[in-house]
C-alpha cells in the first residue's frame, strides 16, 4: 500500500488541482471558484489545516484574504473562516 507523503501531494490531487485549472472558469460564477477551491484543497493537503486569524478556529481550506473597508482601509489576513470572512 503506498502512503502519501505530508510534503507532497498525491497525483490524484495535483490531478484535480490542474483540471480545475484547465476548465472554463469563465462560464458560471460558480466554476470560477472552482480553481481556488482546488488550490486550497491542495494546500491543506500538503500543510495541513491552519488557524483563523481572527477566532483562531480551524480553517480546512486556508486561503488568504484582503478586506477593502467602505472608509478605503485594507488589512490582510493569511487565513479566515468563513464566519469571519463574511463578518469582514
Amino acid at each position: 500500500m503506498e502512503r502519501e507523503n505530508r510534503h507532497f501531494p498525491s497525483e490524484r490531487a495535483l490531478q484535480e488541482y490542474l483540471e480545475a485549472l484547465s476548465s472554463d472558469a469563465a462560464a458560471t460564477p460558480e466554476s470560477a471558484e472552482r480553481p481556488l477551491h482546488s488550490f486550497a484543497e491542495l494546500n491543506y493537503r500538503r500543510d495541513g489545516a491552519k488557524k483563523c486569524a481572527l477566532c483562531t478556529a480551524t480553517v480546512r481550506h486556508a486561503i488568504p484574504v484582503r478586506a477593502v473597508h467602505k472608509d478605503g482601509a485594507t488589512q490582510d489576513y493569511p487565513c479566515l473562516c468563513t464566519r469571519c470572512t463574511e463578518a469582514e
